[in-house]
């Protein structure tokens, strides 16, 4: 049976998954679906788990004040179309992991690090430190950079970092992708400023 309409505010489980679950079960149903999602939907990681088929075409914010205890939520209208939203070729929106200016160094190599960008939790996540950050867990980004200048422009971008990092429900967090995507733009619109 196929409906016209879906409006739904489903569970949204960590990361969001359990929301995305639902949206992707429900386009079998219905060409057209009303949601409230967690902001989190917006991350390419999420949106690489949303099928291809289904094309958002409002995306909003909901008030702070929607729901309590800090839950972050969007509104968004899913299209089922006869097209994928993605590139043709590319099954998925692209994860970079690397990036020229600067290495992300494993855990046991910390000591080397020029920077540290927290990646996951309240308090670290997206955090700039340049300095007595060598006790934070595994896990975190440790970053060696090719130019000192590097350590400048994310001191510079720290609170674009932040920001981003709260793009999500629950315990922060910024990953590789977040931190070079959100880099990018900080030096784009830096540098076209200019």
């Amino acid at each position: 049976m196929r409906f016209s309409l879906a409006i739904i505010n489903p569970p949204y489980g960590v990361g969001g998954n359990l929301a995305i679950r639902f949206l992707n079960k429900l386009s079998e149903h219905t060409d057209d679906i009303r949601a409230v999602l967690p902001t989190s939907v917006r991350k390419p990681s999420s949106l690489n788990k949303i099928v291809g088929h289904l094309h958002c075409d409002v995306d909003e914010d909901l008030d702070p004040s929607t729901f309590p205890g800090g839950i972050s939520a969007v509104k968004q209208y899913w299209k089922v179309k006869n097209t994928s939203r993605f590139a043709i070729g590319v099954g998925e929106i692209p994860m970079m992991r690397e990036h020229p200016d600067f290495e992300f160094l494993p855990y046991e190599r910390r000591e080397e690090a020029d920077v540290f960008v927290g990646e996951y939790g309240c308090g670290p996540s997206g955090r700039v430190k340049t300095e007595n950050f060598t006790h934070y867990a595994k896990g975190h980004h440790f970053i060696k950079v090719r130019d000192p200048k590097v350590v400048d422009n994310m001191v510079e971008f720290a609170d674009k970092f932040r920001e981003a990092a709260g793009q999500c429900n629950g315990r922060y967090h910024f990953g590789k992708n977040d931190l070079i995507s959100t880099y990018i733009k900080c030096i784009e619109e830096r540098d076209g400023k200019e």
